[in-house]
């Protein structure tokens, strides 16, 4: 496999969150509601909320996010 042909975000198979969550978790954070909140609605950690709210997970699938973490808060 060459490198950069394995999949990412959304399309990997262990990804937590598919295209409609990630937007729907990015509205909730726009709409005011706490990082800690949207992450025990979806089973996940504070800090998965963070890292995806923050660009720094599901790159790809940030590009047209949108909201910040510093909103979020």
């Amino acid at each position: 496999m060459k490198k950069g042909n394995h999949p990412h975000g959304t399309a990997h198979v262990n990804s937590l969150f598919d295209k409609d969550e990630l937007f729907q978790i990015r509205q909730y954070a726009m709409a005011g509601y706490r990082t800690s909140a949207i992450a025990m609605r979806y089973g996940v950690s504070v800090t998965t909320i963070q890292r995806l709210l923050a660009g720094k997970t599901y790159k790809n699938e940030h590009k047209n996010a949108p909201v910040s973490q510093a909103e979020a808060r």
